[in-house]
């Protein structure tokens, strides 16, 4: 039942551990939004409250991270900053960002025979949408065809997170064998869904009287929340990006 673009770690629905404020508990099918209203009153949840972290130093301070620990380093910068007339240093924070694409995520997926699904999907990635609800509901992948019949202004919000609502209306589609639909309004949509993450930079410059950058030194954190999803993928270009359009002869980048 795991999935993910690049870890596997995430879950359709919760299993044991709920991870997040929002996290998707159960799948209700109905006909009108109504019955769907009813249903929702008789869901009872009984959950323990873990101790949270909500910041990236509480992150750093508990050793909770997602993925492995990278660096890249060319040059000597310890010589470096040893040797230069000036050094600067500081912390750089800049918040999340919600893609708010104007079209919330939705789909709908029609059952044919031998047990395939035709999913009409609002996502930037129908390939990944077609092999995860394969994966999940136990098909091969040539038994989900994913159809997006356009896609514009989602920002990278539906590149992986068009995933989740598709493969509940393919859940309730294969199960029922009746077409189902799914859209989220925009309040769970930015419940559930991921976000451009907050970033925290604590970085060192070293240059000399002319300005001249000589090294670089940065530790980048990211708030990926509870899942990885792309966010190795995002600290990677981070990394690789650092030096913008300049060559500095030695850096540290972790």
């Amino acid at each position: 039942n795991h999935f993910g673009p690049i870890i596997e770690d995430e879950v359709l629905l919760v299993e044991t551990l709920c991870e997040f404020s929002g996290q998707p508990v159960v799948v209700i099918a109905a006909e009108t939004r109504e019955a769907i209203r009813q249903a929702k009153k008789a869901i009872q949840a009984d959950i323990e409250l873990l101790h949270p972290v909500f910041t990236i130093d509480e992150a750093i301070e508990r050793g909770q991270f997602l993925g492995a620990t990278c660096t890249i380093r060319r040059g000597d910068t310890e010589t470096a900053f040893a040797e230069a007339d000036y050094t600067l240093e500081g912390v750089f924070i800049n918040g999340g960002q919600d893609h708010f694409y104007l079209e919330s995520q939705a789909a709908v997926v029609y059952p044919g025979e031998h047990q395939t699904l035709t999913v009409h999907s609002s996502t930037q990635h129908p390939s990944e949408v077609q092999r995860e609800i394969a994966n999940l509901l136990g098909l091969q992948h040539h038994q989900v065809v994913c159809i997006s019949k356009r896609m514009g202004g989602a920002f990278g919000g539906k590149e992986t997170q068009a995933m989740h609502p598709a493969a509940m209306a393919a859940l309730v589609a294969l199960k029922t064998q009746r077409p189902a639909r799914i859209v989220l309004n925009k309040d769970d949509d930015m419940r559930a869904t991921g976000k451009r993450h907050p970033f925290q930079n604590n970085y060192q410059v070293a240059f000399n009287r002319d300005g001249l950058i000589l090294g670089m030194k940065v530790h980048f954190y990211s708030d990926g929340g509870a899942m990885a999803d792309l966010s190795t993928s995002i600290m990677g270009r981070a990394m690789t990006h650092a030096e913008n359009a300049y060559f500095i002869p030695n850096i540290e980048i972790t």
